[in-house]
């Protein structure tokens, strides 16, 4: 059996704070993935997404509960500092309405930072919150008065200067209009908000698009396009949109493969029509020799064109001085060809 060992030197990184700043405030559009545990979020980032949405449905939906504040918020803390963990790229938790008053929003930011956890999202409805696309018309609002008075009580708390908080309005959701949008908007950014997002159950755009034109850059503005999907990101980009989050997509496809694999062998009572379906390239994991380590240990078979592929993945997925090992059914027929093209300072062959 063959290992093949490559190294690579370890060099300075953001802090995921100042990552997740530089985000809203670039001149481009970006993009940031759901994930809702540790592995999940290994995928985001291994996937070349720069940072995380840490979402409050999907968090709630893998410990089996409804998205209305049923997980408690240090259940979804100590599930964010998995996230985190494992992960070099800044997370965004979705934070509902901050889980209460302006105390717990106090709380909840120092508690975020301690995790390294780079922002929080939180949304002008009233605790417990109710998904925004559930009888969205009879949600009443929060008074703005308080919920300014969270957010500069989030931001009075943070300690890292680029810890982010963005205010989510949901007047939209609320069966309100762009004016009261705006009135929302404009009070939480002068609050404090690092940024707004500006929320939508329609299947177009247009009030976001209505919003964007009308808030004309007075701060970062994300957007979560679950429900306008098909529309094309360069209409964002020229509207002004800083930040598109893509919300609920992992879970939802966990979700409907689990369903698919656990019915399909119920069925048919063997594994053998869904083994080669579910194999997994790679397990994730810091490296017990090395605190500035992981080890990703790969089984594949002994065709060059797969290795390629898998070094491929590795590429985008490797730190700096990560060490990768990847074990071959039949070494003889391996080529050497995939290895030229793999970004590591050295290579070295262990029989």
């Amino acid at each position: 059996m063959n290992h093949l060992l490559i190294p690579v030197a370890i060099g300075a990184t953001q802090s995921k704070c100042a990552q997740l700043r530089q985000l809203l405030e670039s001149p481009q559009l970006e993009f940031i993935m759901e994930a809702h545990n540790g592995i999940s979020a290994r995928i985001v980032e291994e996937a070349g997404f720069k940072g995380i949405w840490g979402s409050g449905l999907a968090l709630s939906t893998q410990y089996g509960v409804r998205d209305n504040n049923e997980a408690s918020w240090t259940q979804v803390v100590e599930m964010l500092e998995f996230m985190s963990d494992i992960t070099q790229i800044p997370i965004l938790l979705d934070g509902d309405t901050g889980y209460g008053n302006f105390n717990n929003m106090r709380r909840l930011v120092k508690k975020l930072e301690q995790r390294a956890i780079a922002g929080v999202c939180i949304e002008d409805k009233l605790f417990p919150k109710t998904n925004s696309f559930i009888n969205g018309d009879r949600q009443p609002l929060a008074d703005i008065d308080q919920f300014c008075g969270k957010i500069k009580a989030g931001k009075d708390s943070q300690t890292d200067p680029d810890f982010c908080v963005v205010a989510r309005v949901e007047a939209f959701i609320a069966g309100w209009g762009l004016s009261e949008a705006l009135r929302r908007a404009e009070a939480y950014r002068t609050a404090g908000a690092d940024a707004i997002l500006i929320h939508s159950k329609l299947s177009r755009p247009d009030q976001v698009l209505a919003f964007a034109k009308e808030w004309a850059n007075r701060a970062p503005l994300a957007i979560v396009p679950t429900k306008y999907y098909s529309t094309p990101n360069d209409v964002f980009r020229k509207a002004g949109v800083s930040l598109v989050i893509w919300a609920n997509h992992l879970i939802r496809a966990a979700v409907a493969s689990m369903q698919a694999i656990a019915e399909e062998v119920h069925r048919s009572e063997t594994l053998v029509n869904i083994e080669d379906d579910i194999r997994v390239g790679a397990r994730f994991g810091k490296n017990p020799a090395t605190s500035r380590c992981n080890l990703y240990p790969i089984s594949i078979s002994s065709i060059d064109w797969q290795l390629n592929c898998c070094l491929q993945r590795l590429g985008n997925l490797t730190q700096i001085n990560d060490i990768i090992s990847i074990t071959f059914d039949a070494p003889s027929h391996v080529g050497t060809q995939s290895l030229n093209h793999f970004p590591a300072h050295g290579i070295s062959l262990c029989y």
